[in-house]
């Protein structure tokens, strides 16, 4: 398999293995839609975050620039987040948890891509995104009792598969 051939199943990889996750369980009705379309997205963002990352702000410190990106994404989010919780009182707990988590593991993850990203590259990097699905998988089953079906593994598999050649690369 020449490079353009391997780049190519790459893309038709990932794509394929998101599209079964998202295409053949996903949740009925317009949340349903609204969910796999903000995975969609967060797909788009990351693979554009990389490549932003890495030639428009070659040289510049990573922190700082995760920093900005972390600070503008909250200040998008805050208006609609607000709006959409208008009338709620979250409690003190979940407040806790979404600041602690935001800025532990959230913050320290965006960092290393960063630093990832400049060192190998936004397509190597990028890999660390892929296996989310993996993650998120076991997590939404071993504390949220979620289900799982054949198309859930097969687009795992894909994703995977898509993962390891792009990590040789």
């Amino acid at each position: 398999m020449d490079e353009m051939q391997r780049r190519a199943f790459i893309r038709v990889a990932g794509t394929a293995g998101v599209g079964l996750l998202l295409g053949f369980e996903l949740p009925k009705g317009s949340d349903g839609a609204a969910g796999a379309a903000m995975v969609l997205l967060a797909c788009v963002g990351y693979a554009a975050g990389g490549l932003i990352l890495r030639y428009r702000f070659a040289g510049t410190r990573p922190e700082g620039v995760m920093a900005a990106a972390m600070a503008v994404g909250a200040a998008v989010l805050a208006v609609p987040g607000a709006v959409a919780a208008a009338g709620a009182t979250p409690q003190a707990s979940s407040m806790l948890a979404t600041v602690v988590l935001g800025i532990g593991p959230t913050g320290l993850a965006f960092y290393l891509f960063a630093l990832l990203n400049a060192e190998i590259g936004p397509a190597r990097a990028s890999v660390v995104a892929y296996i989310a699905p993996v993650f998120a998988l076991g997590f939404g089953v071993g504390f949220l009792d979620e289900t799982v079906g054949p198309a859930t593994f097969a687009g795992l598999a894909l994703i995977l598969a898509g993962s390891r050649l792009a990590a040789r690369g």
